[in-house]
């Protein structure tokens, strides 16, 4: 999954296990990559329905978070009635 937005963009790709993922983000110049975030299988599913829910709905937030909450965060929102939406993200590497 590539969410794109203005400035940048963050990219979610599954890896071999159906809770280890490879993620990629870009904002402006600064690129980054964490390919070892694991999120749990019930964590994905809530986030797909949240998703469906902010599609249909155009009102709420849909956030998926890593096992390790630090690793990595994503969050879209609906910021306005029109139902134009904001994206974050964070993801720290992991530490040997």
């Amino acid at each position: 999954m590539r969410i794109d937005g203005e400035n940048g963009w963050v990219e979610i790709l599954l890896r071999d296990d159906e809770e280890a993922f490879d993620v990629r983000c870009a904002v402006g110049d600064f690129a980054g990559r964490n390919p070892h975030i694991w999120i749990d299988a019930n964590e994905q599913r809530a986030f797909l329905s949240a998703l469906r829910d902010l599609e249909r709905e155009r009102r709420g937030e849909a956030r998926i978070a890593a096992m390790s909450p630090e690793e990595f965060e994503l969050s879209i929102r609906v910021v306005d009635f029109p139902g134009h939406a904001s994206r974050s993200w964070s993801s720290t590497p992991r530490r040997s």
